[in-house]
């Protein structure tokens, strides 16, 4: 496997429907690709929508663990992965064509840790006017950790991994592994090539 893609989700079915959904149309090479949805104790239609799509995808599991948490899923897939190299989506998120084969490449630079990309929210109704307060800029972009929002451009560039966030990241199981799991802190203070 080149990829495994770690989605952690509960009791959101629908929307992780649409973001399975999604993948497939994203025009990722998943004969070499694996998905992995770790289910943290959901007591909707979860399961049932993780049999339908496991038809759709290659290579496909679902984990369960009655334990809530995404630090919990996230570790449940980092453990069972069959790659080297995982990328952990939430389970709305809507990868866009060839996400997955950018994620690959940038691996490829062996100074790379860890990785994210352009995260843009899409709101089901407009969000209150003080949330605006937290739309932040800096020399890189724009970026609201409210929102789960990252716009740093287009280029791969080196970056603060002060921007390790839950919604879209990639590393090596060696980096998670021997740091000790999945902690953003610990990862935010460790000397890693961020790239955009």
């Amino acid at each position: 496997m080149d990829l495994s893609i770690v989605i952690a989700t509960r009791d959101r079915a629908s929307s992780l429907a649409r973001t399975l959904d999604a993948l497939l149309k994203s025009d990722n090479p998943f004969e070499k690709i694996e998905v992995i949805v770790s289910d943290n104790g959901s007591s909707d239609a979860t399961m049932t929508i993780c049999q339908i799509f496991e038809k759709r995808f290659p290579h496909f599991r679902y984990i369960f663990d009655r334990w809530p948490g995404q630090l919990v899923g996230w570790h449940r897939a980092l453990f069972a992965s069959r790659s080297e190299l995982l990328a952990f989506i939430d389970d709305d998120v809507r990868p866009l064509p060839g996400w997955s084969n950018c994620v690959i490449e940038c691996f490829e630079n062996e100074e790379v840790g860890i990785t994210t990309g352009k995260m843009l929210p899409e709101f089901e109704e407009k969000p209150p006017h003080w949330q605006r307060e937290f739309v932040k800029q800096n020399q890189w972009g724009i970026w609201s950790a409210l929102w789960g929002m990252l716009n740093f451009g287009d280029e791969i560039k080196k970056k603060s991994a002060v921007f390790f966030w839950g919604k879209k990241f990639s590393g090596s199981s060696k980096s998670f592994n021997g740091g000790g799991g999945i902690s953003s802190w610990r990862h935010a203070r460790t000397s890693f090539t961020f790239c955009w």
